[in-house]
């Protein structure tokens, strides 16, 4: 007891290590200990909304407004610039009464709780970090599943067709088959099996491309081209292609067009687009345009198919995405992805237009010099 005599109020203020201010019933600042003017400075007569945010009204939601009110007390966690800089304080507020029990003043309890905001802060951005990591593993999980779905559809079919047209062709060359086949209709079997080994060797070239693309391999084989050779040695690969879907392929270009490229990774890009118009644009004429001025050079594909819908259009460049009203097309959906990786590797770029009245427009544009990406 001796030394709690020998203790004055004060001291014992002092020596907490939260702020205490004392305030009237007009929220001018009465008291404060050591503390608070150490985080606040001295503000002994002014209104502590004045003090604190510099405002000449009470802060909404002041919690020591409300216990003068009601007479309980309240919790509030504010922002404030002091002089430690931008920091949070958790504010306890409660009144104070006379012996008569009316309320005369209030006391505000106040503690620094900066480090436990932010560490709230930070879990709450991890917690959504983490559900949108979640979301996009479910997603890249279920067009993982799709394109395995796909892929081994895609590839048994030609597959098997090319399996079941050389066991008939290997009969024949046995002098085993059961029925007789002129030679016109030999050379058909031998025809649709070598489209279907066609068939397979693209998809297979489009799936060894992604996985180039995936590893992060950017490496490029520069030479000055030509564009025009380059598509006349496309579309001469996709004559057939062409002949089966009705489809007439024109080319105008009427000047040479020459940039610095991947003559390979260019010419998939080509083949890609033209596979791309045959599949969805059948028993129609498609058009190939190029064009060059001093900096670009670039090369459109039209095809007069039904078009992309609205829905599609956000995501046909992605990988493994097909029109979902395109499904009957077949296809691996990695063409237009493709395309746009290796425009991006070459520092050029892919859009899509409207082709009116109908059908699709895909236009690449290349550097006549190369900005490759790093």
């Amino acid at each position: 007891m001796r030394v709690l005599d020998e203790i004055r109020p004060q001291d014992f203020l002092n020596a907490l290590a939260d702020g205490i201010v004392v305030l009237d019933e007009n929220l001018r600042i009465l008291y404060q200990n050591a503390q608070h003017q150490s985080v606040f400075g001295s503000h002994v007569g002014r209104t502590c909304h004045d003090a604190y945010e510099c405002r000449q009204v009470v802060c909404d939601h002041c919690p020591l407004e409300r216990s003068l009110k009601d007479g309980g007390s309240h919790i509030s966690t504010r922002r404030i610039d002091c002089k430690h800089g931008d920091r949070y304080f958790e504010i306890v507020a409660s009144p104070l009464r006379n012996s008569m029990g009316r309320i005369v003043a209030g006391v505000e309890l106040v503690r620094d709780v900066t480090a436990r905001v932010l560490a709230e802060q930070e879990c709450a951005r991890l917690l959504k970090c983490e559900k949108v990591a979640r979301a996009e593993a479910e997603e890249a999980k279920r067009k993982h599943d799709t394109f395995v779905a796909i892929a081994s559809h895609e590839l048994k079919t030609p597959f098997s067709a090319l399996q079941f047209q050389l066991q008939g062709i290997a009969r024949m060359a046995r002098g085993k088959s059961k029925v007789a086949i002129s030679e016109e209709g030999f050379a058909r079997q031998i025809e649709i099996a070598e489209q279907q080994a066609e068939r397979m060797a693209r998809l297979i070239e489009n799936l060894l491309s992604v996985s180039r693309i995936a590893s992060g391999d950017h490496r490029l084989n520069l030479e000055e081209c030509d564009l025009r050779n380059l598509v006349h040695e496309s579309a001469a690969r996709l004559e057939s292609p062409l002949a089966r879907a009705g489809c007439t392929l024109k080319v105008d270009a009427p000047e040479p067009v020459t940039c610095l490229c991947d003559r390979l990774r260019i010419e998939e890009i080509i083949v890609n687009l033209l596979t791309n118009a045959i599949r969805h644009g059948a028993h129609a004429p498609i058009e190939l345009i190029i064009r060059g001025d001093e900096v670009h050079a670039t090369l459109s594909v039209s095809d007069r198919g039904k078009g992309i819908h609205p829905e599609d259009r956000d995501r046909i460049f992605g990988k493994f995405e097909r029109g979902q009203h395109h499904d009957k097309q077949g296809g691996l959906g990695l063409g237009l992805y493709i395309a746009q990786e290796i425009a991006s590797e070459h520092g050029g770029s892919i859009a899509f237009e409207e082709t009116h009245p109908h059908g699709a427009t895909f236009i690449v544009t290349l550097p006549r010099q190369l900005n490759p990406i790093s």
